[in-house]
Formats: structure tokens, sequence, C-alpha cells
């Protein structure tokens, strides 16, 4: 499911305690990038698929899980790409139809990102991921897919993330 970071954010501010028992899944975090508008495109519709983008006064957050009816018969992880049989869906025309996926390791429990062969590529920073090899990730990681830029949280760092940004612009956190 797709949030935006202004939802999200303010029902954690307001209640920590319901946020904490919402959100129990890992969540990306896509920002982009303030753009200036081009006066060729300004005629240009939208896409018309229905899906949520970020802005760049508003992210997106997503949730990292698979449904409780699975799109896929891909049992080896949560699946990342642009059409709507993924677990995880970016609309977004660099990100391959199935991209890459998240795995965890069963004894380590460390979360991990496997590239699906895309087109575009699978980043952890600056370094591009080899296809089907898994690169562990850790908390506030950067990823990329294609041109897509996310950030990689626990709800327990996110709930931090959240809370500093909130300290920054004057917000008062209740205590939880």
């Amino acid at each position: 499911m797709n949030l935006r970071f202004s939802v999200i954010a303010a029902q954690l501010l307001a209640d920590p305690i319901a946020f904490r028992r919402r959100i129990t899944c890992l969540l990306l975090l896509w920002q982009v990038e303030p753009t200036k508008p081009s006066p060729a495109l300004l005629w240009v519709t939208d896409r018309g698929t229905g899906q949520q983008r970020p802005t760049a006064r508003d992210p997106m957050v997503l949730e990292v899980k698979k449904p409780l009816k699975p799109l896929n018969g891909f049992a080896m992880g949560v699946t990342v790409g642009r059409t709507h049989n993924n677990d995880v869906v970016i609309d977004d025309s660099t990100v391959s139809r199935f991209h890459a996926y998240f795995r965890q390791d069963p004894d380590t429990r460390v979360w991990s990102l496997v590239d699906a062969e895309s087109q575009n590529g699978t980043f952890r920073g600056n370094q591009r991921l080899p296809a089907g090899k898994p690169i562990p990730l850790f908390e506030q990681a950067e990823i990329s897919l294609g041109d897509v830029a996310l950030s990689f949280f626990s709800p327990k760092a996110f709930e931090q993330h959240v809370t500093e940004r909130g300290r920054q612009v004057g917000f008062r956190t209740p205590r939880a």
C-alpha cells in the first residue's frame, strides 16, 4: 500500500501507540527532488494509472510486505516492480515490470535486496547489485530501482525519523 508521508506522519505524531499497532512491516520512503515545470510539458495529462506518486513536498511511504491474498506465486520474498502483480508497486518507467525482491534470511533475520535482472539496475548507495545476488540492507539504507530513490526503514527507525523531522519543523510529540 502506498501512503502519503504527511498522512502517516500525522497519524504517528498524534497517536504513536496506534501507529505501532498498525505498521508492523518494513517501509520504503520514496522522495523526489523539486523540479521546475517545463513549458513544453504543460499540456501533458496524467498517465491515468491511478497510482499515487510522491511530490517534493509529500513523499510516499511504501509498505514492504506480502498481501493477505498474494498477487503472485513468488515465495522467495516480497516482489517490487512496475506492474500490479507485484507486492510493492512503483509506477515509474525506469522500474522493470518485476524489478527486484526483498528477502529475509531465516537464521540471521537480516533483510536483503535482490535484483531480478532489471533493465535499469538496482542499487544500494552507488553500488549496482549483481542480478540474483542478495545484498544485505541496514537501517535507512539508500537504495534505487532505476531512477527511483528510496530509503529503507524498520517501523521503529521510521518512527524515529518522523519524530526527528517533526522536531525540526516544530511539532510536539505526545508521550507514549
